[in-house]
C-alpha cells in the first residue's frame, strides 16, 4: 500500500511540474504558429532572412557564380558553346525568391499591416516600413538588372484586395525613375527619423 501512495504521489507531482513549466513557457514565449496579429516589425525581420537580401551560399553559388560571374570572366569556367546561357531553374529561384512570397510580397503584406495600425502606432512603425523600401527597391533594380522590364506596380497585390490579378510588366527606365524619386524622400525622412528599441530588434542584419 505504502508503494502505491508514492506512486501515486510521485506521478502527481511530475505532472504538476510539467504542467507549470508549459505554463511558463506560454506566458515567455510566444507561439508563432498561434499568431492572428500581424506585425510590421516581424514582416521587417522576415524580409531581411530572404536568401537573396543576406549574405547566402546558395544565392552566390547558384546565381552569382553562374550568371554574373561568368558573363563578366571574373570566375573560372569551362569553355563550352552553353556557356553563357544561364540555368533556367536557377534564375526561376530567383524571380519566385522576389515575388513569392519574397521581398515585394512580404512588403506588401508590411503595407496591409501598417495601414491596420492606429494613427499613433503608425508613426512608430513608420521607420521600420521606410527601412523595409529601401530593402525592395534594392532587390527589385537588381531583378530589373537581369531581366529588363518586371512587373511591380500591379505585382504582390494579393494581401490588400484578396484578388488574384496578373500584373502588368512596367518598363525599366519607369521604374528606375520611380525608385530613385522615392528614395530621394526616403533619405529626407531618415534625416530626422527616430530609431527605436524595436527597430533594432527586428533589424537582424
Amino acid at each position: 500500500m505504502k508503494k502505491i501512495f508514492i506512486a501515486i504521489f510521485t506521478l502527481v507531482t511530475v505532472f504538476s511540474t510539467l504542467v507549470g513549466c508549459k505554463k511558463q513557457l506560454e506566458d515567455k514565449f510566444q507561439n508563432p504558429d498561434a499568431t492572428e496579429k500581424a506585425s510590421v516589425s516581424a514582416f521587417f525581420a522576415e524580409l531581411l532572412n530572404n536568401d537573396r537580401v543576406r549574405p547566402s551560399y546558395w544565392h552566390y553559388r547558384t546565381f552569382i557564380l553562374s550568371n554574373q560571374a561568368i558573363y563578366t570572366q571574373t570566375a573560372s569556367f569551362t569553355p563550352s558553346n552553353s556557356m553563357y546561357q544561364p540555368s533556367d531553374s536557377y534564375s526561376y529561384q530567383y524571380w519566385t525568391d522576389f515575388y513569392a512570397p519574397g521581398v515585394l510580397g512580404i512588403y506588401r503584406s508590411m503595407e496591409k499591416a501598417y495601414d491596420a495600425l492606429p494613427e499613433a502606432q503608425q508613426s512608430s512603425a513608420k521607420v521600420i516600413l521606410q527601412a523595409a523600401k529601401v530593402v525592395m527597391y534594392d532587390e527589385a533594380s537588381k531583378l530589373i538588372d537581369n531581366f529588363g522590364d518586371i512587373p511591380f506596380s500591379e505585382a504582390g497585390s494579393l494581401p490588400a484586395t484578396n484578388e488574384i490579378k496578373l500584373p502588368k510588366f512596367d518598363e525599366q527606365k519607369e521604374l528606375y525613375y520611380q525608385f530613385i524619386a522615392d528614395l530621394k524622400e526616403i533619405n529626407t525622412y531618415f534625416t530626422t527619423a527616430q530609431s527605436s528599441a524595436e527597430f533594432s530588434k527586428y533589424d537582424i542584419l
